[in-house]
């Protein structure tokens, strides 16, 4: 008699941690780091001559555009662990973008700082291009989802300073 008990007892305990492993696991978010990625397809930004500034933060679309000497190139600005827009804020050596949903943070150049993000935030193809997407000529677009390295760049010729002006 005190066999089955012991049983009963022993088969009890097992269901139970057994049970709480599994909702510990559902909870963490199972047994694999997790990578989210944007759906793929082509964003309009603008003309080219309203981008170029050195750098052009646009949190509406979570993407900041950057150019120097070499043209232009593009950073998403989403969380790779769950897809929320990023908050810019002042840190390391000039700012950091910091996810408010997991805290979640990523230098300058898209590096994971913090998780439990583990994935770097990716950088885009960017295409000058009007008679395929439509638009005035010189329209820029970005093709979220087609990642680059953090070296590329989109060469442009930039349009004149003063379109109408003379030289002397």
């Amino acid at each position: 008699m005190a066999a089955i008990g012991i049983s009963k007892r022993v088969n009890w305990t097992a269901a139970f941690f057994g049970t709480l492993l599994i909702c510990s696991l559902i909870l963490a978010g199972g047994c694999r780091e997790r990578i989210q990625t944007r759906p793929i397809g082509w964003m309009h930004l603008g003309l080219l001559k309203d981008l170029l500034a050195e750098e052009t933060y646009m949190p509406e679309k979570r993407l900041l555009l950057r150019r120097d000497a070499g043209g232009f190139y593009i950073m998403s600005t989403e969380c790779t662990y769950d897809l929320a827009r990023l908050v810019r804020r002042p840190g390391g050596d000039g700012y950091i973008f910091v996810s408010p949903y997991n805290g979640s943070e990523y230098d300058y150049q898209g590096k994971v700082l913090k998780g439990p993000a583990v994935a770097n935030l990716p950088y885009y193809v960017l295409r000058l291009d009007s008679s395929t997407y439509g638009g005035p000529k010189d329209t820029l677009f970005v093709q979220i989802g087609v990642e680059k390295p953090v070296d590329w760049r989109l060469k442009a010729e930039l349009p004149p300073e003063n379109p109408g002006a003379t030289a002397p």
